[in-house]
């Protein structure tokens, strides 16, 4: 020892210090209390078998304290308000033309029903349909109504905190001062020739005819492509609207028209009042008809074998082409047109 240091004996040993961060936690937590060895390391082993008891114990009380701050979570109150729906039109509304636009909004939550139905069992007049926002915030009808029909609205909305709030509407649409009629052809249920176009004819010109051609729709089984196009007959004035494949009807097609026009202002605030809906079978067999210079037996024995939209091609002839509206001349016409 150097000169001038001083030695200086513990009056006890120093106690095993335990290894690792978590035990070293649990140790200083719980100090032994025992002035010597054999206490002191009697001590240590209880702390560490403490510890693997006491753990589990800790990790339970974290997943309890978990789930109870998960259940105890509150709604904001500003987003538990109660949802509050409008209605437009509102039942103290005059009546509304059956073109117009039925508009459903919720505030304060999220619709979760829109029904507009006619009211009265045994109506004629047509269901709307409508589309629902991104948000689920409004919703928009999607179709016309018929003219000179009561309507009744129906929509539920939920707030943030599940809670439901209903709204009742009722509409009438106004009646239709003038009314166009429309004749679909081929008729329901049909089976026709390879040639016959899907024709709607109207008993008076139809001025917006954009508004006609949003609301009919055809689809075919096999698919076929194929287009709609305008034609008057040059004889009656009758104005009409055909759809016909590119080529020829494939045997067997079935095809169905969808013309939901119940409601469609035509022009000059000229109405039609119903859908009209076909379904038939197309291309039933490739054979001649029309009006063509037979003897009465020729034309009899045709008669007995043709049917309707079989194609007549007459060849050698001099005379000048027909107009695609004299009948049913579309295939005079070349698809691009």
């Amino acid at each position: 020892m150097a000169p001038g240091s001083h030695r200086h004996r513990l009056a006890r040993p120093v106690p095993e210090q335990p290894r690792g961060g978590e035990e070293a936690l649990l140790t200083h937590s719980c100090p032994p209390t025992a002035p010597h060895d054999s206490r002191k390391r009697s001590s240590v082993y209880s702390i560490r078998s403490l510890r693997t008891l006491a753990v589990p114990a800790i990790a339970v009380a974290l997943l309890v304290g978990c789930q109870s701050a998960s259940k105890t979570a509150s709604v904001d109150p500003a987003d538990a308000r109660p949802a509050r729906i409008t209605i437009t039109p509102g039942s103290d509304t005059a009546a509304i033309a059956p073109d117009a636009t039925v508009k459903v909004t919720a505030s304060h939550g999220t619709l979760t029903k829109v029904r507009v139905v006619p009211d009265g069992a045994g109506s004629q007049a047509v269901t709307v349909t409508g589309a629902l926002s991104r948000s689920k915030s409004s919703w928009h009808s999607t179709r016309t109504m018929t003219p000179g029909a009561t309507y009744t609205v129906e929509a539920t909305a939920t707030n943030a905190a599940g809670k439901s709030a209903v709204q009742h509407s009722a509409f009438r649409t106004r009646t239709a001062q003038q009314i166009n009629g429309v004749t679909v052809t081929p008729s329901k249920g049909s089976t026709v020739g390879v040639g016959q176009p899907v024709s709607l004819a109207f008993d008076h010109p139809v001025r917006n005819k954009a508004a006609v051609e949003r609301h009919v729709t055809i689809s075919t089984s096999p698919k076929t492509e194929g287009s709609w196009g305008w034609t008057k007959d040059p004889l009656t004035g009758i104005e009409r609207v055909d759809w016909r494949p590119k080529t020829y009807w494939h045997k067997g097609t079935k095809v169905t028209l969808q013309a939901r026009l119940s409601g469609v202002n035509t022009g000059d605030s000229r109405y039609l009042r119903r859908d009209g809906e076909g379904r038939g079978y197309f291309g039933r067999t490739n054979m001649s008809h029309g009006c063509v210079d037979m003897s009465l037996a020729d034309g009899k024995w045709l008669y007995n074998r043709a049917a309707q939209g079989d194609l007549v091609q007459i060849t050698g002839s001099t005379r000048a082409t027909v107009s695609p509206g004299n009948g049913f001349g579309d295939w005079n016409l070349p698809y691009a047109s």
